[in-house]
């Protein structure tokens, strides 16, 4: 069952991803991650598969969870569209 804990652990997940503090290639151990959370493996199971949905993470069948690696193209378009919203401000 979707809990509205499950999303805040992916949004926090992709807040740390997005500020560096989980740098690409980084393995996301589910244990860890329950634990430094408090709630169950399978909570975390979750909120990696959402986190997994906007391309931040990568999900390897009998690996695990990383922090995805972007390539040099989605790195351009990333800080293409960074550019033109940090004009606007």
């Amino acid at each position: 069952m979707e809990t509205s804990l499950t999303w805040s652990i992916a949004e926090s997940l992709t807040k740390a991803i997005v500020e560096h503090r989980l740098m690409p290639g980084t393995k996301l151990s589910e244990q860890k991650l329950a634990n430094h959370f408090g709630v169950s493996r399978t909570l975390v199971r979750q909120a990696l598969f959402h986190a997994s949905q906007n391309r931040l993470i990568k999900l390897e069948p009998t690996r695990g969870a990383f922090v995805a690696t972007p390539s040099v193209e989605e790195a351009r378009q990333v800080f293409a569209v960074r550019r033109m919203l940090e004009a606007e401000m």
